[in-house]
Parts: structure tokens; sequence; C-alpha cells
């Protein structure tokens, strides 16, 4: 059984500034919130990537408390935590880089083990810090093999392990921006050339771990190709372009609440081939899902069609994430009157009125999100999309299917030669 989540109080906090380097490091460790927290899709991606890369059964985001270590995601161990007797972790966070131990019953500081010397009897470990901007060690992003590898990681192995921890730390970042008290202090900023500098930070030190992680893959991409590293490939785009979704959202949100706005840049757009991109591209992160498409756009719209796509994605991803898995996800648009209308209907239990009041608020999320999907601002910045475009965005519940629509101006016939073309 987990233990029940503690946020420690400030005071706790700004006494711990004061003690040992190891207790300014426990205090790093409880500033993210992150002990005894759910599962979350980004974390779990990150160890499945790491032990296919690794070639290894075990792979654990592990951090380092002062009397146990706790796993955030575990791909092939059981156990949530363990005490520190039995942490190979504890070494990593002493040794603040990179440790690799080829053969754990070689090592005297492994050797007496418990989990070497009896159940489940691991052999090999390797580690990645989990280092703060500060460099300061949380934990350890390891896998773990129960067999000795004579060899340790290849140098590809370990460029991955190190970028993949690096991105470990961009998931805490995220969650810390995400936290009420965060929101709290960007509504307080309201000068416009903060705001701007700000933004810029908060974009450029988010995105700059993704330039990394796509390094990584072009280094595999850059190896012979097996059916191992085209897996791992294609896991880490997905990461990555979950990452950039995130991010995105995130911007947004900042730039809203700190006085900006959405911008839109609106032009006579065909939007038949922008839907279905947006279509093709979320059918391919999910193959076993049905989604039927009818489309019926005679009308060009005034519009900005990559916030479009971004709104229309948003809908439809958070089809496919709340939809019930065997149902199918019906997409209807049309231009008709000089408007122009969207609707993105997936298969449901029923659902009160009150729960689709509150989901265009922000940082309001469903069962599924609180699992470990998303920050909760989708459907929000798909709304602001709409307010820029003088549109509306709606939903509700009706014969079992939960109905998202949207509604806008539109203008000007489809010339034929569009037409023919689509």
């Amino acid at each position: 059984m987990s233990r029940p989540f503690v946020r420690y109080p400030a005071f706790v906090l700004a006494g711990l500034k004061s003690l040992s380097l190891e207790d300014s490091r426990l205090a790093s460790l409880y500033r993210y919130n992150i002990l005894d927290t759910p599962q979350e899709a980004g974390f779990d991606d990150i160890v499945r990537i790491a032990a296919a890369v690794c070639e290894t059964p075990v792979s654990l985001v592990s951090f380092v408390s002062f009397d146990r270590q706790w796993f955030k995601a575990r791909t092939g161990f059981d156990p949530s935590e363990t005490t520190l007797d039995r942490s190979v972790c504890a070494h990593v966070v002493r040794k603040g880089e990179l440790l690799v131990i080829p053969d754990l019953t070689s090592d005297s500081r492994t050797r007496d083990n418990p989990l070497v010397t009896g159940p489940p009897y691991i052999r090999f470990y390797a580690g990645a810090p989990l280092l703060t901007p500060e460099r300061e060690v949380l934990g350890a992003l390891c896998v773990i093999d129960d067999r000795p590898r004579p060899v340790g990681l290849t140098e590809g192995q370990q460029d991955a392990i190190n970028v993949l921890a690096r991105q470990v730390m961009v998931q805490l970042e995220l969650r810390r921006i995400g936290d009420a008290r965060q929101r709290d202090l960007l509504a307080a900023l309201g000068a416009s050339e903060l705001r701007e500098q700000f933004i810029a930070v908060l974009g450029h030190d988010l995105r700059n771990p993704l330039t990394a992680i796509s390094t990584g893959i072009q280094m595999l991409q850059g190896r012979p190709s097996t059916e191992t590293t085209d897996r791992v490939v294609a896991m880490m785009r997905k990461s990555v372009s979950r990452m950039s979704e995130l991010i995105d959202d995130v911007l947004d949100f900042a730039s809203g609440r700190l006085g900006g706005v959405f911008h839109i840049k609106p032009q006579p757009t065909h939007l038949q081939p922008v839907l279905e991109h947006v279509v093709a591209e979320l059918q391919s992160a999910w193959p076993g899902r049905r989604i039927h498409t009818s489309f019926a756009l005679d009308l060009l719209v005034d519009c900005d069609p990559a916030r479009i796509a971004q709104l229309f994605s948003n809908l439809l991803g958070n089809a496919l994430v709340h939809g019930q898995a065997g149902g199918e996800i019906s997409v209807r648009a049309e231009t008709r009157d000089a408007v122009f209308k969207l609707e993105v209907a997936n298969p449901s239990a029923r659902i009160p009125p009150e729960t689709f009041e509150r989901l265009f608020q922000p940082f309001v999320r469903g069962e599924a999100a609180r699992a470990g999907r998303g920050l909760g601002l989708g459907l929000y910045i798909a709304s602001q999309i709409a307010a820029a475009h003088h549109g509306e965005l709606t939903a509700h519940w009706s014969g079992g299917r939960a109905r998202f629509a949207l509604v806008m101006p539109s203008a000007h016939p489809v010339p034929e030669q569009i037409r023919l073309t689509h």
C-alpha cells in the first residue's frame, strides 16, 4: 500500500535551507511534491524507452528520500519503494554522475545488498542522476538486469540514459508549473516587459531538453536498424510529440494569464486537408481506435489554420483518451450559411451537466487525466482559440455520447480547383 501524499509545510522547507548539503538536497526533492503521487504517462514512457534502449528487463525512476527510495515509474519491478539498505540508486546520489556496475556481486558497495543476495537477485545496474538546475541529485533513472554484463553499456546507451534522465526533470518542471501556487505567481506578474521575459525564458528552458532527446533519436537512427531500435525511435518520437504539446499548452496558458492574448493570423482556408492531417496523426498514435469522419466543406473559412488544427487535435485527443475503448469516434465538419461547424463525439457513460460546466476551466481533468495524461489545459485552450475566432465551443452529453461542437463564422466559396484536389 502506498503512503498518503504529503505536502510539506513552507516552514519545514525554510528550516531545511540552513542545514547540511543532504538536507538541502532533500528540501529540493520535497519542493517538487512528487513523492507518493499517482502514475503518470510521461514518466512511464521514459522507463519503457530506457529498458528498450539498454535491453534490460527492469527500469525505474527512483527518488531517494531520507529513509527510502520511491519509484515514480517502473517496469519489470513490482515494489513501489524500498528501504535505503536495498538502494543502489543512493550510490548515484552520492556520486552525482552516471554509475555503471557490471556485476553487483563483485562491487564492495552492493555485494551485501539484500536485492543482490536474495530475490530478485539483481546482477547488473546502471543509473543516471536526476539533477536539478542547482545540480542537486534527487534520485536516478536506472536500468537493472538479473545477469552480469561485463561490457556494461555501450556509448550510445550511456548517452541515451543520460538524455532520458534529463527528460525526467523536464517532466518535474512541467508538474511544478501546473501547480496552483505557480498559477498564482503567473497571475501576479502583470508588467508587459516582465511578462514577455518570463514567457521567453519558460519556452527556452522547456524546449532545450527536447533538442537533446531529438539528438538521441538521430543517434539511434544513425545506427543499423533493428526491430528494437525502430521500436525505441517510435516510442521516443511519441514522447517528444507529447512533451511538445504540453509545452505549447503551458506557454499558451501562461501568455493568456499574464495579460496576453491568443494570437491568430486569419486567412481564407480550406479546412478539410487541415482536419484530415490531424486525424491521420492521431490515428497513427491510436491504431486500434475507430475514427469516422464526414466533411462537407464548401466554403473557405477565415481562420488561423494552425490554431484550428490545435483546437481540433485537443478535441479529438480528448475523445481518444476519455471515450470508451471499443466505441467509434465520429467527426463531422461542414460549412453552411456562412457558418463553420465542427463536432467530435465519442461513446461515453452518462456525464452530468455540472461536469461539462467545468470542462473549459484550466487545470480541470477527467479520471483518465488524473491517472497521468496531460495538465488539464487542452479544453481550456481550445475554448480560447474558439473565442479568438469569434466562435463558441460547447459540450454536452446525449444518446450515450459526449459531444463537443465548435460554431464560428466562415465566408468565401471554395475555388473549383481546390475542391477537385480533395
